[in-house]
């Protein structure tokens, strides 16, 4: 997409679809996964377990928190609602600690302060704590990561380095079925105030 998120679709959504089949995800930069259904339905999965659901028939988002405390936000008003439970188990000799949510997200934080969070749907999302490199993998999809680059302050920089260097210092890559990456980074156009994508194909 211009502004650097990236969609994929299933072609199995194309075939008899039904309500909650996923249609298409939307890849955003931070590691944030937006599934759409074919019911107009959609999930927000985020890399530290938050869980955001919509529901287009009664027009409401429940949204959780990685601690399991759950709220519904409709007509411009929100409410609590019941906590799910939240079972959490950490290892004294590693220092790892195992979060199993009733919701079945479960998240494992590391002696480092990376999270590894893995959806109910099996979405898994890889993070290191200073958000220098986020990794997105879900079966049937190709893998998208954020990896930090350098930052490049104009067009002119960019082009006189071998180095790809990106507007806001991070890159985007896919990785395709046939071994390809893509990568894109953002980047001065035509002037300051404007912002493009460009695409790098590695073979």
């Amino acid at each position: 997409m211009p502004n650097g998120d990236i969609v994929q679709i299933m072609d199995s959504s194309l075939q008899n679809p039904k309500p909650k089949t996923e249609v298409d995800r939307v890849f955003m930069q931070g590691g944030i996964v937006i599934r759409h259904f074919h019911n107009l339905d959609a999930e927000a999965l985020h890399p530290n377990g938050d869980y955001a659901y919509f529901n287009r028939e009664e027009l409401k988002w429940t949204v959780t928190n990685d601690k399991g405390f759950r709220r519904e936000f409709k007509d411009g008003a929100y409410k609590d609602l019941e906590k799910i439970n939240c079972l959490v188990q950490t290892d004294p000799d590693t220092g790892i600690s195992t979060k199993v949510r009733e919701d079945k997200v479960v998240l494992i934080r590391y002696e480092d302060g990376s999270l590894y969070c893995q959806h109910a749907d099996g979405t898994q999302i890889f993070s290191q704590k200073d958000g220098k490199q986020i990794r997105v993998e879900k079966e049937g999809f190709a893998p998208v990561m954020y990896q930090e680059t350098e930052k490049g302050e104009d067009m002119e920089e960019w082009l006189d380095t071998e180095e790809l260097k990106s507007l806001n210092g991070m890159m985007t890559m896919v990785f395709l079925p046939d071994k390809s990456v893509v990568k894109s980074i953002r980047f001065y156009k035509s002037s300051e105030d404007t912002e493009t994508e460009v695409i790098k194909h590695i073979f």
